[in-house]
């Protein structure tokens, strides 16, 4: 039997689909887990808002504290709210970039504010929960929806320095989403 250039053509094509097929399955296989990953963080990162919450539902937690870690909390954890923030995104790069327009402080954040200072004096380890609520919920955000990080990521470095603002901040955004998909139903932030 001898071998001619079409037999030796045909050889290298099969080889060549072959070692195609084995890269391409390789590159799935490496998002895939890459992805495995990514969803098994935003899990660690639930169980780290679950547990703040618990620590949150305390007597001596104010109000306001409370209704804005469960809004903070539904927000990063709603697929609406995570299309909307991609959406936003595609449309305009820098759309979460700039703060809101108002110079001073809401009168809620004034309210969230003297309520996390009043707190921080007689029980700092609410405090402490409020904020690793807010920090655990952006987290898990990031790691279920990845393409939302240019709207998480200048939002994780606010939370400490701000967490009223930045609380208010997301809370009004969500309220946005809501009202764009069924008026009537946004939360007044």
């Amino acid at each position: 039997m001898s071998i001619d250039s079409a037999s030796v053509l045909a050889a290298l094509a099969i080889v060549a689909v072959m070692v195609f097929s084995l890269t391409a399955a390789a590159e799935r296989s490496r998002r895939h887990a890459s992805r495995e990953r990514q969803l098994r963080r935003a899990t660690i990162e639930l169980g780290e808002l679950s547990s703040a919450l618990d620590e949150l539902d305390d007597e001596a937690t104010p109000a306001v504290m409370l209704v804005y870690a469960l809004r903070l909390s539904d927000a990063f954890t709603n697929p609406a709210f995570a299309a909307f923030v991609r959406d936003q995104l595609a449309q305009a790069p820098g759309a979460f970039d700039d703060k809101f327009d108002e110079a001073k402080p809401a009168e809620e954040d004034s309210e969230l504010a003297d309520a996390l200072q009043a707190t921080l004096r007689t029980r700092p380890d609410l405090v402490v929960a409020f904020v690793r609520a807010f920090s655990a919920a952006i987290s898990a955000f990031a790691e279920r929806w990845p393409e939302c990080t240019p709207y998480v990521e200048p939002l994780r470095r606010q939370i400490l320095a701000h967490p009223a603002a930045e609380a208010r901040r997301v809370v009004t955004l969500s309220n946005r989403q809501v009202a764009g998909a069924a008026p009537g139903l946004a939360v007044a932030a």
